[in-house]
């Protein structure tokens, strides 16, 4: 019963998404600011950010925000880098699927087998929903 009790306090006090918002853009801004764009340090705050609004459902900015991490990547690590091609598929889960779509593509080129299989699995979800059994198939395959 305590540690029901416990739970709920804390659910109680959690900070509202907005002001969390705001921390994450604080950050992004400072990590800017000290390092300048083209940093590690830097993509990893934007990334924050990013997946942050898209948990709360913040797609749109959520996207925008990706697609600065992956021009960071691109420029940092490379094109087809592991970390590149992660935040990849990070950009296509918040993009629409039209979008998606050729982001996805890319990610599966990925040499990190957890990226690839995700990509794989997303670009046979999206055939299906589509009604494209036999092209589903070729990519859970």
């Amino acid at each position: 019963m305590v540690g029901a009790i416990s739970i709920l306090a804390a659910l109680a006090f959690q900070p509202e998404p907005a002001m969390l918002r705001g921390v994450f853009e604080e950050a992004l801004a400072r990590r800017q600011e000290q390092f300048g764009v083209f940093d590690v340090r830097t993509a990893q705050a934007a990334r924050d950010l990013g997946m942050f609004l898209g948990s709360q459902g913040a797609s749109s900015d959520a996207r925008n925000i990706l697609d600065q991490v992956v021009r960071i990547d691109e420029k940092v690590f490379g094109l087809d880098a592991p970390r590149t091609l992660a935040d990849v598929a990070e950009m296509a889960a918040v993009s629409s699927s039209s979008q998606a779509e050729p982001l996805w593509k890319r990610a599966s080129k990925s040499p990190a087998a957890a990226t690839a299989a995700r990509a794989f699995a997303e670009l046979g979800k999206l055939h299906a929903l589509d009604g494209d059994r036999a092209g589903a198939a070729s990519f859970y395959r």
